[in-house]
């Protein structure tokens, strides 16, 4: 019955492996030849592709740095110890052109900067110094047709100074009248022009 299960969970590549192999015992000590120990070539690709490891051009630096603790930490597993200041040279190799000053000024350290110290220190200077700063400086910037307060200011100036006099002299609680006018004289009394009645002139008109 184990026999059977160990067969049917294989895949298709480690299948060949155990082929021909009669008992459940033969299958697990064969499984375990293979994959208990890391073969030298897995050690040598893990190895180049952390020296190969590049930062993409719109990759994040976190992104990047977790590629790189990835396989690190696979080497660390075959038994393969990346050293903290071999580490942090592929990172500093890796990284794009702007990190270029930050990275020169981290080499003249005498002791290597941890990885979370390292995380914090270039996603800093990512936010900075990259396309995050500047995301926000277009967001915070008014559309270029948005007026500002003094070109409202200078508009509503321009919008006066267009009006006729005689209109703007209307805007004054004296000049309500109609034509301008503030009464007339009817039978030797003043008459308000506004709600014609004579008990008050039309700069006193309260109605």
């Amino acid at each position: 019955m184990i026999h059977i299960l160990l067969l049917a969970s294989l895949s298709d590549k480690v299948f060949p492996l155990v082929l021909g192999k009669r008992t459940s015992c033969a299958i697990w000590d064969t499984l375990s030849a293979a994959f208990s120990s890391p073969s030298e070539s897995r050690i040598m690709s893990l190895t180049m592709a952390l020296q190969e490891l590049n930062q993409k051009p719109d990759e994040p630096v976190a992104n990047f740095l977790k590629r790189a603790k990835t396989i690190a930490e696979e080497l660390a597993v075959a038994s393969h110890i990346v050293r903290p200041s071999a580490f942090n040279l592929h990172i500093y190799r890796g990284l794009k052109p702007e990190f270029g000053a930050m990275v020169s000024s981290l080499l003249t350290r005498t002791e290597p900067v941890l990885y979370d110290d390292l995380h914090a220190m270039l996603l800093s200077h990512e936010f900075l110094h990259g396309s995050t700063l500047n995301k926000l400086n277009v967001a915070d910037s008014p559309p270029a047709n948005a007026p500002t307060a003094n070109t409202a200011q200078r508009l509503g100036s321009d919008s006066d100074s267009t009006t006729p006099t005689s209109q703007r002299r209307g805007r004054g609680r004296g000049g309500r009248g109609r034509g301008g006018s503030n009464g007339g004289i009817s039978s030797g009394r003043f008459w308000c022009a506004i709600c014609r009645k004579t008990n008050h002139s039309t700069n006193r008109c309260y109605f």
